[in-house]
């Protein structure tokens, strides 16, 4: 009885450790996840705001949301994370902002705003 017991916990924990690995693992063989990430930093503005951001490539796009408070800049920053390695493109209102790629050799990359970064009318 006891060895019947200790071979049922051990495939039940099979069981769950494969269905685990099969729930993680399906973005990966999707080509949906990845190691990569990209932090967009938002260009701020005299007034409590939210920037909406989307990361664009070939296969998806992802949507981002930025609260930005005057009172707490440090703030002023999202990740978009767990990418597959490629060429992105960073969208705001759908006026393209930058492109950016990222790499196996340089997965994590970050952006900050230029002149041309739009202002989000303050909330």
């Amino acid at each position: 009885m006891r060895k019947a017991l200790m071979a049922l916990a051990c495939g039940a924990a099979l069981l769950a450790a494969g269905a685990y690995t099969w729930f993680w693992g399906l973005p990966a063989l999707r080509g949906e996840a990845g190691p990569c990430s990209v932090t967009v930093h938002c260009p701020g503005g005299p007034a409590a705001t939210v920037y909406y951001y989307e990361l664009t490539s070939d296969r998806f796009c992802r949507s981002l949301r930025i609260v930005y408070n005057p009172q707490t800049p440090a703030r002023d920053s999202g990740v978009f994370s767990d990418l597959p390695p490629g060429q992105y493109r960073i969208l705001c209102d759908g006026l393209e902002l930058a492109r950016v790629t990222v790499t196996w050799e340089a997965p994590h990359r970050e952006l900050w705003p230029d002149e041309t970064w739009p202002l989000a009318p303050p909330r």
